[in-house]
């Protein structure tokens, strides 16, 4: 048993190993993605495995390189034996058909389980049926069934191929026509992808001589601001040297003045002092105070004289300066306004203004580097569209090819038909044993409830549950379905004989119950074949331990 969570690779697993015995897939098959596109590692590096397993008492390993869809085999004593196994061209040596005796297509619908195809038609029980009692062929088959059928084999697989062949007719013209049809269908896609680029160049034209049209008014609002802006600087900045100098000349003014007031008080102390001391020297005494009090009265009027106002040249206030420069701008923006220029785009700032300038710069760039792209592209496309009519003419004589090969298919087959309705009588010897073992299967997973299959082509697949009531597929529950599924799954696989039995999530939607019953079967069948259980939860461990079963487990 493997136990992980989702996303640990438990799948992946499962793939590896059939993808070791069968190589990887490559065909889509419908799907979005084929095999090898999925499990390829997403960095360019080695994609390949090594597998050791064990054979009717034998040990081989298993080399592949999926990239170059080569593999090599060797025995226990690490002998290369690859040339003993056939090789196909697309996946490399068949080492699951060489040794399980099963195509991948019966792998995959016997003994490889997943929870997405735990589902069962007519069509898939008759086809299964049908590649698995060819596989298991006996000598009870008559001889001459088996030489002609060879014989119809090899001319089919010669002369017309199948879908698994490579190279042969069939394949190369099929292979011829879809790449021719990829060729007209790129060579008519390449004529309207013409139209279409010119379209584009139109569109883009129009687009570029639309924006010079908007950005030459973007350009012309823009201007005139940058210019109201830059002289309302230049004149802040006359403001402001103009304010210096008057505040220096003021200043100048003041000093003169003050040295003006000190030299006449000076002059005056002086002149007023000589005379005091002249008359004290004169000997009159009483007049020697009269100096003082003209000292006192001349300080009075020279304080008066140097008191008025300091005046200076003076400047233009700013904010009338400003509200000038404001006026013109708005009236040339108005003649802009009259022209057709939006109003919204006028009443933006500066700043908006040269940040919508950038913004359809930008947008011009990549209008021609569009531009440029869409010429390039068109000088490529013009290349190849005069071929049309060579390739139309090509292609009719490949269908004409085709058609002949499928009319000596029809035939091959038709003959090969024949052979089988001969062969039905063999073929219902094999059959009735495999209803034996679903039947014995179905019985112990549904603990006895269900005793019996029945099947035809009318009603395909029912049940007789122990009343012996017929019950049809399509009444029965979903788990219930899926349990007779996988009884006919094993009792297939026990045809197969050597082939592993592995089992991807498969119980998903099993309740306990259910499930116990699928285990104890394969408690059963895991006496003569190796079994893998991939899970992600914990329940078949639980079980298992419960019913004292003997297994191994590996934890992603």
């Amino acid at each position: 048993m493997i136990r992980g969570s989702n996303e640990s690779g438990k799948s992946t697993f499962a793939h590896f190993i059939k993808a070791m015995l069968y190589g990887v897939n490559r065909n889509k098959a419908g799907n979005a993605f084929s095999d090898f596109e999925r499990f390829k590692p997403w960095q360019d590096c080695d994609f390949s495995g090594k597998m050791d397993y064990i054979l009717d008492d034998t040990k081989y390993s298993v080399f592949r390189e999926f990239n170059r869809n080569n593999a090599k085999i060797y025995d226990e004593s690490g002998n290369e034996i690859t040339a003993m196994f056939n090789k196909d061209k697309s996946r490399g040596s068949e080492i699951g058909f060489e040794q399980l005796g099963v195509d991948e297509e019966t792998f995959e619908s016997t003994v490889f389980v997943s929870q997405k195809n735990v589902t069962l038609d007519s069509t898939d029980r008759n086809n299964t049926i049908q590649k698995i009692t060819n596989i298991i062929q006996s000598g009870d088959e008559s001889i001459s069934y088996d030489k002609a059928k060879a014989k119809l084999d090899k001319i089919l697989h010669d002369e017309v191929g199948t879908e698994r062949t490579r190279n042969k007719p069939i394949n190369i013209v099929t292979s011829e026509i879809e790449t021719v049809e990829k060729t007209k269908e790129s060579l008519i896609n390449n004529k309207f992808k013409k139209e279409e680029l010119s379209d584009r160049q139109k569109a883009i034209t129009e687009s570029l001589n639309e924006l010079a049209k908007s950005y030459a008014r973007v350009k012309k609002v823009f201007e005139v601001k940058d210019r109201y802006a830059g002289l309302v600087l230049e004149r802040e900045k006359e403001y402001e040297i103009s304010i210096k100098v008057l505040e220096k000349e003021k200043e100048d003014k003041t000093n003169k003045r003050k040295q003006a007031k000190n030299r006449a008080v000076a002059i005056s102390t002086l002149l007023l002092a000589i005379t005091s001391l002249a008359l004290i020297a004169a000997g009159l005494y009483m007049y020697s105070y009269i100096p003082s009090v003209l000292i006192l009265i001349a300080y009075f009027l020279i304080a008066n004289a140097f008191k008025g106002e300091i005046n200076v040249t003076s400047v233009q206030d700013i904010v009338v300066v400003k509200e000038n420069l404001k006026r013109k701008e708005k009236r040339e923006l108005e003649l802009l306004q009259k022209e057709g220029i939006s109003e919204h785009l006028i009443a933006r700032s500066l700043g908006d203004v040269k940040k919508v300038m950038q913004e359809m710069e930008e947008q011009k760039k990549e209008l021609l580097l569009e531009e440029h792209k869409i010429k390039i592209e068109n000088e490529s496309i013009s290349e190849h569209i005069d071929r049309l009519n060579d390739v139309e003419e090509q292609l009719y004589e490949l269908y004409e090819k085709e058609e002949d090969i499928r009319q000596l298919e029809f035939e091959i087959k038709l003959a090969m038909e024949k052979l089988d309705e001969a062969y039905e009588e063999i073929k219902a010897d094999i059959v009735p044993q495999i209803q034996e073992k679903i039947k014995k299967n179905i019985s112990l997973m549904t603990n006895g409830k269900y005793t019996d299959t029945i099947y035809n082509d009318r009603q395909g697949i029912m049940l007789e549950n122990t009343v012996g009531e017929i019950v049809s597929v399509d009444k029965l529950s979903g788990g219930t379905i899926d349990q007779m599924y996988l009884g006919f799954r094993f009792a297939l696989a026990e045809k197969i004989g050597n082939a592993p039995i592995i089992l991807d999530e498969p119980f998903a939607f099993f309740d306990d119950e259910r499930l116990e019953n699928v285990l104890n079967t394969l408690i059963e069948k895991s006496k003569t074949t190796q079994i893998f259980i991939l899970t992600c939860s914990d329940r078949e461990q639980r079980i298992l331990n419960k019913l004292g079963a003997k297994y191994k487990e590996v934890c992603l």
